[in-house]
């Protein structure tokens, strides 16, 4: 069958631009028996965003539970895999980076020692 039921798998976005699908399959073991895992980049070498597979529904209802989890200066958005929040979660991401990058820069104008953009 597909891999990819919607019923099952999760789309995780805003994880750090070095996670593995290994790390993606290790984080969320806890939550069922994965299926498959599929890890791309997301964002202008920025973040990446993940497909975890569970094996039943309640991988994925659990999975679910962990939205809003911290990840460093990131924070997870986790749907359903076709969920419409899935898309508006991609967009608000965007906005929470571009954000966070002027900030950055603003701080580093002004002098604001440890602060700053890249």
């Amino acid at each position: 069958g597909d891999p990819w039921r919607d019923d099952r798998t999760a789309v995780v976005h805003g994880l750090p631009w070095a996670a593995s699908g290994d790390q993606v399959r290790a984080a969320f073991r806890r939550c069922g028996v994965i299926s498959s895992v599929e890890v791309e980049p997301e964002l202008e070498n920025v973040t990446r965003f993940a497909r975890v597979s569970f094996a039943t529904k309640d991988g994925l209802v659990n999975a679910c539970q962990l939205d809003g989890y911290r990840v460093g200066p990131f924070t997870l958005r986790i749907r359903r895999r076709g969920d419409s929040h899935a898309l508006a979660d991609a967009a608000l991401l965007r906005l929470e980076i571009d954000t966070q990058k002027r900030l950055g820069d603003q701080l580093q104008r002004n002098n604001v020692p440890g602060m700053g953009g890249k």
